[in-house]
Parts: structure tokens; C-alpha cells; sequence
């Protein structure tokens, strides 16, 4: 009887335990939750404290073009682009910077790989709301607003590239105010509007279509880079010949047919089994 006691007793004591185990595991499942979602309200103030200290602080930010004009925008604004991360948009804001490769441009002009970094490394975050996080929220936006007004800029004024002359990039802006360069910033809530400022006007050229075209090209093999110091003469030997071949196929400057046609009439001639490093008149 005393042992048929004692194992109720061992059996409520387990069964009180793992409720409470239960209860715990569900706990921290909601706290972690909790610490997933951004306190906009508490980072908003952050932000508006902060903000011109941590970016005036990184070396890496200050010296860029419309560093105070930026700067003064959100001393009257709150932050804009990081309301995407609620939503799961923010891709959104990458994409479009990405299409600057399709323009003409170059995505890392407008800090695509450093966003890209800033954003995974956020969204991986176990407690969105602590300070070091909202140190890098408070880049991120700063980054995209200057990323998004200088790419608008840049593709409605131009952009020259004398780094031979300069050892920098240079734009050919015009007057802030008149050239409305705030427009993306108005617009960063507004997905469909905010594309429309970045779609190509027209192709009167064919360049996007050009450029479309070239990426999707390069984009079949790995592009490795030829040192430009390799000078190769027809019926010289190299083991880059075969790379530049095939890189002038995939572009359509050379016929694939007609080259392959060519080594293997060299090759029959020749008794020769394999002739990828041979150079013709390519």
C-alpha cells in the first residue's frame, strides 16, 4: 500500500515537472518572438538621437555625396526603408539596386553588397531590438536612402566615370531641389511607384535590351578574367585560347560552328588529338 502511495506521488511530481518544463519552453518561445519583432516606436527614438552620430562616426559613410543634405532629411523625418523588414519587402529596395548592372551602372555604386550584408545579418538576428542592431538598422537606412537617391540621380543626370583623372566616380547632378532628388524617399512606402521612378524611360538605343541580353550571356559560364597582359598571336599556343573562345561564342562574336569546324580539320590534318590552347584567326 506505503509503495502504491509513494508512486502517485513520484507520478504527480513528474507530471508537475514537465507541465512546468511545458510552461517555460513556451515562454522563451514567446520572448524569443517578441525579440524577432521591431519595436518601431522604441527605434524610431534611437534613430532620431543617434543616428548623425553612428553614421558621422563611420569613416566609411561620411564622406559620400549628399552626406548632409541626407542628414538633414532625417532630423525632420523618421526612418522610412526599415518599415519594410515588418513586411518582408525590403528584397524589394534591393532588387531595384540590383537593376542598376541592366542600366549601365554598376550595383556597387549604391552600396548593394554592404546592404545585402547589413540585411541578412539583421533578419538573422535573435533580439532585433538590441542596441547593435538597431546600430545597424540605423546604417541600413541611411544606406538605402543614399543608395536610392544617388542611383536616381545618377540615371537622370548621368554619371561619368574619370578615374584615370580623378581616382573617383563622379556624377553629373544638378540642383537638389529641382532635380527632386528625394522622390524615392517620398516614394519608399509606395512599391509600385517607387519601381516606376526606376524603369527605363525608353530604349531609344537598345541599350537595355543590350545590356539584358549581355548578362544573361555571361551569366552561363564562370567568367574568370584574362590578365589583360597576355598578348597571343595566331598559331600561338596558350591555355587561356579555349576561355576566350568559348567567352566570344557565348557573346556571338564568333560562330560556334565555323570554330569547331576549324580544329577539326587542324586536328585531321594534323594527327593532333586535343587543340584547345591553339590560336587561329579567332
Amino acid at each position: 500500500m506505503f509503495r502504491f502511495i509513494r508512486n502517485i506521488i513520484f507520478g504527480l511530481i513528474l507530471i508537475a515537472c514537465i507541465q512546468c518544463d511545458t510552461g517555460q519552453h513556451n515562454h522563451t518561445q514567446k520572448s524569443d518572438k517578441k525579440n524577432n519583432s521591431l519595436n518601431v516606436t522604441q527605434f524610431h527614438k534611437f534613430f532620431s538621437s543617434n543616428m548623425e552620430r553612428i553614421i558621422r562616426k563611420d569613416t566609411s559613410i561620411a564622406p559620400l555625396r549628399y552626406f548632409d543634405t541626407i542628414i538633414h532629411f532625417y532630423q525632420n523625418n523618421p526612418p522610412i526603408f526599415i518599415h519594410a523588414l515588418e513586411k518582408n519587402k525590403f528584397t524589394n529596395y534591393l532588387d531595384i539596386l540590383k537593376s542598376a548592372d541592366l542600366k549601365g551602372l554598376d550595383k556597387t555604386f549604391y552600396h548593394y553588397p554592404s546592404l545585402k550584408t547589413l540585411y541578412k545579418e539583421i533578419t538573422l538576428s535573435h533580439d532585433i531590438n538590441s542596441t547593435d542592431q538597431y546600430i545597424k538598422l540605423s546604417k541600413l537606412e541611411f544606406l538605402t536612402a543614399h543608395a536610392m537617391i544617388c542611383y536616381y540621380s545618377d540615371l537622370n543626370n548621368g554619371r561619368t566615370n574619370p578615374d584615370s583623372l580623378f581616382g573617383f566616380h563622379h556624377s553629373l547632378h544638378k540642383d537638389t531641389i529641382q532635380n527632386n532628388i528625394f522622390l524615392p524617399l517620398n516614394y519608399a512606402e509606395n512599391p509600385q511607384k517607387l519601381n516606376s521612378l526606376f524603369a527605363p524611360k525608353n530604349d531609344r538605343f537598345g541599350l537595355n535590351k543590350a545590356l539584358t541580353d549581355y548578362h544573361n550571356r555571361i551569366g552561363i559560364i564562370d567568367w574568370n578574367l584574362i590578365p589583360d597582359s597576355i598578348r597571343i598571336e595566331p598559331r600561338d599556343t596558350s591555355d587561356y585560347i579555349f576561355s576566350i573562345a568559348q567567352k566570344l561564342m557565348i557573346l556571338g562574336d564568333l560562330d560556334s560552328t565555323a570554330y569547331a569546324s576549324t580544329i577539326a580539320k587542324y586536328r585531321l590534318k594534323n594527327n593532333i588529338d586535343s587543340l584547345k590552347n591553339l590560336c587561329f584567326y579567332l
